[in-house]
């Protein structure tokens, strides 16, 4: 009874991973893109797409996506097995205080990914709505990369800090230090956008339509920062809990 109900514990955490890796952040997106979409209809405006294209990308995501999804789980379950992440404990019994500064600590270590993509973040505004489209991709590149360098850091840095501190929740405090970064950029956008560019003093619709394609832009951007983060916070992790050691 006790193999039957692990069992059934880790086919209900597969399928949850599955649902949410194929549904919420591509849900996310989606509804977005259907909000820019319905505006542009309203408004009757050139961009925007055909019910035909809506229904051709619903096809792609649940045709080809959702299976690509449920496949490399399969493949990713296989390959992590069963071995615990922290098989290593102490010989001696220590006290571990409740942690009390590890959300306030992801949210300031948060802001050094937010730094390092502001620059390239206006850059990128200026450019889309003078529409030079050159100097956007070149700076959006420079941009992701900064992004990713300095996500892989904040992951170690705030798996580091948490796990010394006794705190067990290091995995979603690492993926927020540095995913809470698409947040901020998307705040930031919407006062450049309303306060800096002034567009909704002359083109209102203009304004909530560059609004939703910089809050796509930043909810991808959350997600790929928050996943590096924690990527490198569980690499810290495996190879300290394998015997490695480190000066920190």
């Amino acid at each position: 009874e006790a193999t039957e109900h692990g069992v059934l514990r880790i086919i209900r955490v597969y399928v949850q991973a599955v649902l949410l890796t194929a549904g919420l952040v591509p849900g996310i997106v989606f509804i977005l893109f259907f909000l820019l979409n319905g505006l542009l209809w309203v408004t009757n405006a050139a961009g925007a797409v055909d019910f035909g294209v809506l229904l051709g990308l619903l096809s792609t995501w649940f045709g080809l996506s959702l299976p690509m999804t449920i496949a490399g789980a399969f493949f990713a379950f296989r390959l992590m097995g069963s071995e615990p992440v922290g098989e290593r404990t102490n010989l001696v019994p220590s006290v571990i205080h409740q942690p009390r500064k590890g959300v306030a600590f992801s949210c300031r270590l948060s802001l050094l990914p937010f730094l390092v993509a502001v620059e390239p973040l206006i850059l990128v505004l200026y450019a889309a709505v003078n529409e030079i489209p050159a100097y956007l991709f070149s700076i959006s590149i420079l941009g992701v990369l900064a992004v990713v360098v300095v996500s892989f850091e904040v992951g170690i840095i705030s798996a580091d800090y948490l796990l010394q501190n006794g705190d067990y929740r290091w995995w979603w405090l690492s993926y927020l230090s540095a995913g809470l970064s698409g947040l901020y950029c998307f705040v930031f956008s919407t006062i450049y956008i309303f306060f800096e560019l002034a567009i909704g003093k002359t083109n209102l619709v203009a304004a909530l339509s560059w609004l939703i394609h910089a809050a796509i832009a930043c909810v991808n951007l959350g997600v790929v920062a928050g996943s590096i983060s924690f990527a490198s916070g569980y690499v810290l992790v495996r190879y300290v809990s394998r015997g490695g050691s480190y000066s920190s």
